[in-house]
């Protein structure tokens, strides 16, 4: 179980970091094209500030969740199972909050689709370090 979740804490830390790297390059392009298309003369651009800041908090949050993965795969393997899977579950938990709360689920973006479904990681690893044993004390001899 100790091996699972560090693999699946490993591979959700590697996802969300792809993918908050990823949605910040393409935020920031989002953002400059935006600002271009304000400076031309004569359009208006209708640019909802709230929910892409809110979708930048939840990239910036994916983004943290490289080290509170590795965290957690560590301390799964040193059979720390319940605080592992604690830590797990708030790395996927919180970009998913932050883009719920503030964008609203709205499938239409593939942004969201993708912070929703790519960190599932973290939860089967949560879910293997919630079982892991602590160690059994050697008795003295």
């Amino acid at each position: 179980m100790r091996i699972l979740a560090l693999i699946f804490a490993l591979l959700g830390a590697a996802a969300s970091g792809f993918v908050g790297l990823a949605g910040l390059e393409g935020l920031k392009k989002k953002e400059s094209e935006f600002e271009a298309e304000k400076a031309k003369p004569g359009q208006t651009v209708v640019v909802d500030e709230a929910k892409l800041a809110n979708l930048k908090r939840s990239v910036y949050a994916l983004i943290a969740g490289i080290p509170l993965g590795v965290i957690g795969g560590v301390l799964a393997l040193t059979r720390k199972g319940k605080v592992a899977a604690l830590l797990l579950l708030i790395a996927y938990v919180l970009p998913v909050v932050i883009l719920v709360k503030g964008v609203g689920v709205d499938f239409s973006e593939p942004l969201v689709k993708i912070i929703l479904i790519a960190p599932l990681g973290f939860v089967l690893g949560a879910l293997f370090a919630f079982f892991v044993k602590p160690r059994v004390p050697v008795p003295a001899i």
